[in-house]
């Protein structure tokens, strides 16, 4: 009795961890595609306060769900850097390298930083009176070269990171493996953010195209990252609907033969549960038709299927 409570408390434990987990992915999201909206409606006009901060509260939301959620701390970093916050951003990079010492984009951020720190004090802006707004300070021409030399380093060392991505662009079933996708994908996401942040300064004064050609295969493998992250969850739904009909024919052939429901709610109960089949059907040739791969779907249909086989049997030896 004890053993079976103690699973009990187990399996909610794990449901609520996946629970926080999602809302936490679901917030740095948020948070991160507004941020890079920001960025890029910054090149023509002033940022909207309100819109920095719902993004910062996004990826706070984000980190109060899953403290070790180290795309959220790098955005809230990218955010404070913006604000002219780096005292914060610094707090935020040092939590985050608490978490992932060698994390790449938090290092280059941090040294960023400290460069910045060491530089002749300029003008107070109203930017750094008030944490949630920005306003690109003028760069020397001698520093933006030497941006523009970390940037095209930075692309290059990025090439590693391509190649391990590409490996991991699949849908699956497999909740470790997509958390993995989900981890690079909002990793790369937050790389993205600050080096074209980093271009847009550079572009000030310099001459940017071909930067901007070789961060284009990047932003293409997000775009396909988050392709296969969509397509992972609709096949977790469709996953989680042909659980469902087989419980429920489970728990349909368990009354039958306990004599605990009449013929016609058994025959209406097993209609609905063959509706809820033909549109899992139709959702799996719509995803092969598309080119997705579905082997990991299809064991579980046909075991729908001869599920709903054995009801049908079992209601016809009743009736007979």
């Amino acid at each position: 009795m004890f053993l079976k409570e103690l699973t009990k408390i187990q399996t909610a434990a794990a449901d609520q961890k996946g629970d926080r987990q999602k809302i936490s992915n679901e917030a740095c999201q948020q948070g991160l595609r507004l941020l890079q909206q920001i960025c890029q409606s910054s090149q023509s006009n002033p940022p909207n306060p309100a819109e920095l901060k719902k993004a910062f509260r996004d990826l706070v939301k984000a980190i109060q769900y899953n403290r070790r959620n180290s795309a959220a701390y790098m955005g809230c970093a990218y955010l404070q850097v913006m604000a002219k916050n780096e005292a914060m951003a610094r707090k935020y990079l040092q939590e985050l390298l608490k978490i992932e010492p060698e994390h790449a984009a938090a290092l280059d951020l941090l040294q960023f930083i400290t460069q910045q720190s060491k530089a002749p004090p300029k003008r107070p802006t109203l930017a750094a009176q008030s944490p949630l707004q920005f306003k690109p300070e003028p760069q020397t021409e001698q520093d933006l070269d030497a941006l523009y030399d970390q940037v095209e380093e930075r692309l290059l060392g990025l090439q590693k990171q391509l190649l391990g991505l590409s490996a991991l662009l699949k849908p699956s079933l497999k909740p470790e493996a997509t958390q993995a996708l989900r981890q690079e994908q909002q990793h790369l996401q937050v790389l993205l953010l600050g080096l074209n942040r980093q271009i847009e300064l550079i572009d000030q004064e310099i001459e940017t195209t071909e930067l901007r050609q070789q961060i284009r295969p990047f932003e293409t493998l997000l775009k396909r990252a988050e392709s296969v992250l969509s397509i992972a969850q609709e096949m977790a739904e469709l996953q989680a609907r042909m659980d469902s009909g087989a419980e429920r024919l489970k728990r349909l052939s368990d009354r039958l033969k306990g004599k605990e429901m009449a013929l016609s709610h058994a025959e209406a109960e097993l209609e609905s549960i063959m509706d809820l089949c033909d549109a899992c059907a139709d959702e799996i040739d719509s995803l092969e038709n598309a080119k997705h791969d579905v082997s990991e779907l299809l064991p579980l249909y046909e075991g729908l299927v001869n599920q709903l086989e054995s009801s049908r049997d079992l209601i016809e030896d009743i009736n007979e």
